[in-house]
């Protein structure tokens, strides 16, 4: 079965819970899922558990990036050091590998497109990796300001909309439900 490449950008909630989402049905289908998270460091994460315990051995998973989320403050830090860079282009690594073991049909990218946008890696690096997708492997890169090269090169592009959102009137992210 020929795999597609799928990005899920924009500026509303979803990006990562829609590929978290389509790498649970495949797990369900029989397919062994790899997932590259790109700057979200932290063990607060809910869905790294599910991973962990449920999904043992049928989804694996590497973080790459420093902790920028602060869940008791609800704050983001949004700087960008040397360690970002190093930590993107270690995570560009990572998708190589898995990519070349062959192992896994589902291979999801989350927040490589913010990587790019922030210059943490280079559009050719990315669109590298696009271009290297084994045959039969779903490729899902999310994150917001997905670049339009990258756009371009996808089978489907999914722009998550903000129309309205509950943080908007002081409500901190909740565990379980925004991370």
């Amino acid at each position: 079965m020929r795999g597609f490449i799928h990005v899920y950008t924009g500026d509303g909630k979803g990006k990562t819970t829609a590929a978290i989402g389509l790498a649970m049905r495949a797990v369900k289908a029989g397919k062994r899922v790899a997932i590259v998270f790109f700057d979200k460091a932290g063990d607060f994460y809910s869905e790294r558990k599910l991973f962990d315990e449920e999904f043992a051995g049928r989804v694996e998973y590497w973080v790459c990036g420093r902790p920028r989320f602060n869940p008791e403050e609800n704050s983001f830090d949004s700087s960008v050091t040397e360690q970002d860079k190093w930590e993107a282009r270690k995570g560009i690594e990572m998708v190589r590998d898995v990519m070349d073991e062959g192992r896994h049909q589902v291979l999801v990218l989350d927040e490589v497109n913010n990587v790019l946008h922030q210059n943490l890696v280079e559009a050719h690096q990315v669109l590298d990796l696009i271009s290297q997708k084994p045959e039969n492997m779903e490729l899902i890169l999310t994150g917001r300001n997905a670049a339009p090269e990258v756009m371009e090169a996808a089978d489907l592009v999914t722009d998550m909309r903000n129309v309205k959102h509950y943080m908007e009137q002081g409500v901190m992210a909740r565990k379980g439900i925004d991370y």
